[in-house]
C-alpha cells in the first residue's frame, strides 16, 4: 500500500509538473528554436571543418563569410527567436491572441536589454541573454493576457470592420500598457549596479545555473532523476527537458560562439 501511494504521489508531481504552463511554453518555444539551430549549427560545421582542402576551397570561392554570418544570425541571435516563440506559446495557454503576445514579449526582452552607445548589445542577443529572453517573456506575456481580461481597456470597432483589424485595435491598449512596464523597469534598473535588467539576470540567475549545471555531478543527478522517473513509468527525459534545455542550451551556444569568433579571427590574420 506504501509503495503504491509513494508512485501515486510521483505520478501526481510529474503530471503537474508537465501540466504546467509556464515550463511547456518555455520547452515548446525552446524546441521550436530547432530549425533555426540546426541551420546555424550546418553552416558553423561547414565553416570549421578542420579539413584544409575543404576551408581553402570555401575561402577560395568566398562562401567562408556567409556560412560565418549565417551562424551569426541564427545561433548567435537565438534569444530573439525564443522570446517570441515562448510569448507566442504562453499566449496560447493563456486563450489571448498569440502573434502579439509574441511581438510584446521580443519588445520586452529587448528592451530589457542593455545599450551600448545607444545600440543593443548584440552579445545579449544569443547565449548571453537566453535566461533574459526567457523571464522577459513570461512576465509580459501574463501581463498581456491579465490586461486583455479587462474589457474596459479594449477598443471595440463596428461589426463591420474585418476580424483582423478588430483583433489588431482590441490589444492596442494592453500592449501599450505592457511596454510602458518593461520601459520603466529599464529606466529604474539603469540606476541600479546592474545597469540593466539584463545584467541582472545574468548575473544572479544565469551564471550560477551554468555554474551549477556545467559541473559532472549535475549531469549524473539530471540522469539519475529521468531514470526514477522512468522507473515509475514516467517520461523522464520529457518531464526534466525544459531544466535540462534552459541551462545547457546557453553552454552549448557559447561554445559555438567560441568557435565562430575563432574562424572569424582566422579569417582576418589570413586576409
Amino acid at each position: 500500500m506504501d509503495n503504491n501511494k509513494t508512485i501515486d504521489r510521483v505520478l501526481e508531481f510529474a503530471a503537474k509538473f508537465q501540466a504546467n504552463i509556464y515550463l511547456d511554453s518555455i520547452s515548446k518555444g525552446l524546441m521550436g528554436t530547432l530549425p533555426i539551430t540546426m541551420i546555424g549549427s550546418i553552416a558553423l560545421l561547414l565553416a570549421v571543418l578542420p579539413i584544409e582542402p575543404w576551408t581553402n576551397f570555401i575561402a577560395s570561392i568566398g562562401v567562408t563569410p556567409y556560412l560565418l554570418a549565417a551562424s551569426t544570425v541564427t545561433t548567435s541571435c537565438l534569444s530573439i527567436y525564443a522570446a517570441f516563440l515562448i510569448g507566442y506559446r504562453l499566449a496560447h495557454h493563456l486563450q489571448v491572441d498569440e502573434i502579439p503576445g509574441g511581438l510584446i514579449s521580443l519588445f520586452a526582452f529587448f528592451i530589457a536589454t542593455p545599450l551600448t552607445e545607444g545600440a543593443l548589445t548584440m552579445s545579449y542577443m544569443g547565449a548571453q541573454g537566453l535566461f533574459t529572453a526567457l523571464i522577459a517573456s513570461l512576465l509580459a506575456t501574463r501581463i498581456y493576457a491579465a490586461l486583455m481580461k479587462c474589457d474596459a481597456l479594449k477598443i471595440k470597432m463596428p461589426p463591420s470592420v474585418p476580424g483582423m483589424i478588430a483583433t489588431t485595435f482590441s490589444t492596442m491598449i494592453p500592449a501599450i500598457l505592457v511596454g510602458l512596464i518593461f520601459i520603466a523597469i529599464a529606466v529604474i534598473f539603469s540606476y541600479t549596479p546592474w545597469g540593466s535588467f539584463a545584467e541582472m539576470i545574468y548575473s544572479i540567475v544565469a551564471t550560477p545555473l551554468m555554474n551549477v549545471g556545467g559541473s559532472i555531478w549535475s549531469l549524473v543527478l539530471i540522469v539519475l532523476v529521468q531514470m526514477i522517473l522512468w522507473f515509475f513509468g514516467i517520461h523522464g527525459s520529457l518531464v526534466v527537458g525544459t531544466v535540462v534545455s534552459a541551462v545547457y542550451m546557453p553552454m552549448a551556444l557559447e561554445n559555438m560562439d567560441c568557435t565562430r569568433l575563432e574562424r572569424q579571427q582566422a579569417n582576418c590574420r589570413t586576409f
